[in-house]
């Protein structure tokens, strides 16, 4: 088999994020934290109406808010040692008045990275979004960790509830991905410029973070894992796949072009294949993630499906069948088959049904550890760091049923 192309590695790592999230937020989090997630969106709208602005400048300004919002209101580095229950001598008396300077250094460099960039790219003046953001971090510092960290994909996933499966979508029409179940003549001619923003604009926010992150050099999180293999016992498969990691995050580091730079897109570019092909192409010579779900990128139709089954599940309970057999008309599945069939790609209920069952045994399973370990640690990692909450989680991610190793192909 040949080498996949570093766009398509890029693209499939991030719709792999939005899955995650998507689950997460869903299927996992309480009312009371969606309800969070809903006010700090709502204050957002707020305070963006209030400046009057053009419609694509005013979502600019929404999604670099959320970025420096998510900045804002993240832990900093003490709570991040206590989290992880280093053991390590006391900390001298003279490092411990300077470690809140510093991760208040930390905080402020990378709110300003993300500033400069966001008005160099998106040719927009951010000074009153920076005043905004100092308003709401007021407001919801005291939000749980599983609310505030990832803050801009969380709230992503509560305003677009199929977002990860129309991101997918898009990928395929541009030509990032390529699958074999459709072709871009089949999927939607257009998307909304707000909904791509949207999306390109978190993959900036990402890219951001992983540069600072680079020039912090807090160590490989693949290398660590690999380290720990001899104790978890990994598969041979899970030690190959973060190997790959390692070495495409060892590069980044050590070769100049590489550790110095991040990728942006102009607004001019939306909607350019060249463009956007560029664009994931450099996030992924840079950028790497372990992903949950590492089925080709066929199978993936199939996997996002099944989420969206799940989803609906808990939105109307009870009320409707998830399969039947017989008759399937207005069942969940034959839903998301609708929806799906609208979208341009075509998928039978049954392996929507099969997928479905196949999530809630392997990967449903993985995100509810996660949130389980969030929720009881309670912090938010800064964004300039490995989540190494999800690290934790390689163990029991190479070999569950709905993961990578049993994922089937749906073309």
């Amino acid at each position: 088999m040949g080498r996949v192309a570093s766009h398509q590695v890029a693209g499939l790592d991030f719709i792999d994020k939005l899955y995650f999230t998507q689950l997460l937020v869903f299927c996992t989090m309480s009312q009371a934290e969606r309800n969070i997630l809903e006010r700090i969106i709502g204050r957002i709208e707020e305070e963006v109406e209030k400046l009057h602005l053009a419609v694509v400048e005013a979502a600019v300004f929404r999604n670099a808010i959320f970025s420096m919002l998510e900045v804002a209101i993240s832990n900093n580095l003490t709570d991040l040692g206590r989290s992880f229950h280093i053991d390590a001598p006391p900390m001298p008396e003279d490092l411990k008045k300077v470690s809140p300077a510093l991760s208040e250094h930390n905080r402020i460099y990378l709110m300003t990275m993300v500033r400069a960039t966001v008005e160099m790219s998106k040719q927009v003046d951010l000074r009153q979004a920076v005043k905004i953001v100092e308003h709401l971090a007021t407001e919801f510092s005291d939000a749980p960790a599983v609310v505030r960290y990832d803050l801009s994909e969380r709230c992503f996933a509560l305003e677009y509830l199929n977002g990860p499966m129309a991101c997918f979508a898009w990928l395929c029409k541009v030509r990032v991905l390529n699958v074999t179940k459709t072709t871009p003549e089949r999927l939607p001619e257009e998307f909304h410029t707000e909904f791509l923003l949207r999306l390109v604009m978190m993959c900036e926010f990402e890219d951001v973070c992983a540069h600072f992150r680079r020039i912090l050099e807090p160590g490989n999180p693949a290398a660590l894992m690999l380290d720990a293999a001899k104790t978890f016992e990994h598969s041979a498969a899970t030690r190959a796949r973060l190997f790959e990691l390692e070495t495409k995050l060892r590069g980044a580091m050590v070769i100049p072009e590489l550790r110095s730079s991040f990728s942006v897109l102009s607004l001019d570019d939306l909607n350019s294949e060249q463009a956007l092909q560029r664009f994931f192409s450099q996030i992924g010579s840079r950028r790497g993630r372990f992903r949950i779900s590492d089925g080709t990128i066929a199978s993936w139709l199939g996997t996002l499906g099944a989420a969206m089954v799940e989803i609906q599940h808990r939105i109307v309970g009870n009320k409707k069948p998830i399969y039947i057999e017989i008759c399937n008309e207005g069942s969940i599945t034959d839903t998301v088959m609708l929806k799906l069939k609208k979208l341009g790609f075509v998928i039978n209920p049954r392996t929507l049904y099969e997928r479905h069952r196949e999530l809630r045994q392997g990967n449903l399973r993985i995100v509810q550890v996660y949130y389980n370990i969030l929720e009881k640690e309670d912090v938010a990692i800064p964004p300039q760091y490995d989540d190494m909450f999800y690290f934790g989680l390689v163990p029991i991610m190479g070999d569950n049923p709905g993961g990578p190793s049993n994922a089937k192909s749906t073309s």
